[in-house]
């Protein structure tokens, strides 16, 4: 898969969304809106709100004594004990929030509100400014990071890119920055974590693309890890073989971002 290619496709989604289909531009119309009404309205949701995910997110998604679940416009899991500081991940594209609950999970019982928002279409380039729902809909969290896989990834940085004073960190799973994202003069955090075995978003492009991002920005290689083991849903054969288990890169995902997350809010 060419990458660029895609990203550049969805930054230029993104803008057509932003100045409408043949009506002028509107001044006060924020960059990757769609419509105001359509990024509101949440997505259609198949039958079965598990269908496509595997077992590992079917039994990250049963209830723990010290989470809340929800599964309303997304997932969200909080800590029954409260929490100032939370993540908006946003999913690759045709793939469901429930896919990512064991990432969800594991970082929610560290202590941060995750929330995994329900995007239409199953394409977070349709409601690239989601994270602003989810923000409203959750006033008790005052610090927020914004991040996502594959395509989400790439929308997340749009969103990024013009909220960067209002969030403390971008966090980019098996994606890069979209085209017109520059984040090079800004000093937010950034963690990028690739697979090692994932042919649709390879060291080389990332490289390739670090030049537009900040200089607080790390590069963490998941070894042996491939695209579709970032969260747990149908296999595709593009998607690369791993040579380690779901649940291994898992692990090494949820570490990853922890320590990372220790360094954004060194003070909690």
């Amino acid at each position: 898969m060419n990458f660029r290619l895609i990203t550049l496709c969805v930054s230029s989604i993104v803008l057509l969304g932003a100045c409408g289909s043949l009506g002028p531009v509107s001044s006060t119309a924020p960059i990757g809106s769609v419509s105001a009404e359509a990024a509101k309205k949440p997505a259609p949701r198949s039958n079965s709100a598990r269908a496509g995910i595997g077992e590992l997110a079917r039994a990250a998604l049963t209830p723990h004594p010290a989470l809340s679940i929800s599964q309303q416009d997304g997932v969200t899991f909080r800590p029954l004990k409260g929490s100032q500081h939370g993540l908006i991940f946003y999913p690759g594209g045709d793939v469901v929030p429930e896919a990512y609950a064991p990432l969800a999970r594991a970082w929610a019982l560290a202590g941060y509100t995750v929330c995994i928002p329900q995007m239409p279409f199953k394409r977070a380039i349709f409601a690239p400014n989601r994270a602003n729902d989810v923000i409203k809909r959750n006033p008790e969290v005052k610090n927020w990071v914004v991040g996502g896989h594959s395509l989400g990834g790439v929308t997340a940085s749009i969103f990024a890119a013009q909220n960067a004073k209002r969030i403390a960190g971008l966090f980019l799973f098996a994606a890069v920055p979209g085209p017109l994202v520059n984040l090079s003069r800004d000093t937010l955090p950034v963690l990028t974590l690739y697979g090692t075995r994932d042919p649709r978003v390879t060291l080389a492009e990332v490289n390739a693309e670090a030049q537009r991002l900040s200089q607080r920005s790390r590069v963490t290689a998941i070894e042996g890890g491939n695209h579709r083991q970032f969260g747990d849903y149908d296999p595709d054969p593009k998607d690369g073989e791993a040579s380690i288990s779901r649940a291994q890169q898992h692990e090494l995902i949820i570490k990853a971002m922890l320590e990372w997350l220790k360094e954004v809010w060194p003070e909690r």
